[in-house]
């Protein structure tokens, strides 16, 4: 293979057509102060909500980021049939929630974060499923000394 050419499935770059770039690219993908501020402001909120409900104590947040509108059309014109659908979210929350509380020896507040580009689908769909998963683990669990919360983080 020409090692000045880079071939990724959808795209054909050739390095020297990158080079004059990285500069902006660099830019372009650094975290930008605003985004930082929202984001901070965010998690203080979700460790803020947790404390005053369950009582001050270290919260372990957990990321979930659901990625459909263009995403999805570009799976599937890749070949792709199947797609994360809310079962696997339920899953995925149920899998965190046993290993956070597994592998914990001390109590926390266990905040789940959640990002997407769909806030229709998550709204109508998706959160109403992850608060009964997250129920569920936690009347099967009785959670000892764990507490858990979902927080909505538009963009």
């Amino acid at each position: 293979m020409n090692p000045k050419l880079t071939v990724k499935k959808q795209y054909t770059v050739l390095i020297e057509s990158i080079v004059p770039l990285i500069r902006e690219l660099k830019k372009e993908f650094k975290n930008k102060r605003k985004h930082l501020n929202v984001a901070q402001v965010r998690l203080h909120r979700a460790r803020s909500s947790m404390n005053n409900k369950y009582g001050n104590r270290e919260t372990l947040y957990v990321g979930v980021h659901v990625r459909r509108a263009d995403y999805i059309g570009y799976l599937r014109s890749g070949g792709v049939t199947t797609i994360a659908d809310i079962n696997y979210y339920r899953h995925a929350v149920a899998w965190m929630l046993r290993k956070l509380i597994s592998e914990s020896a001390s109590s926390h507040n266990i905040a789940f974060i959640l990002a997407s580009d769909d806030d229709v689908w998550c709204k109508k769909k998706l959160l109403p499923e992850i608060k009964k998963e997250i129920r569920l683990f936690t009347n099967q669990t009785k959670l000892d000394n764990h507490n858990t919360s979902l927080s909505k983080a538009s963009r």
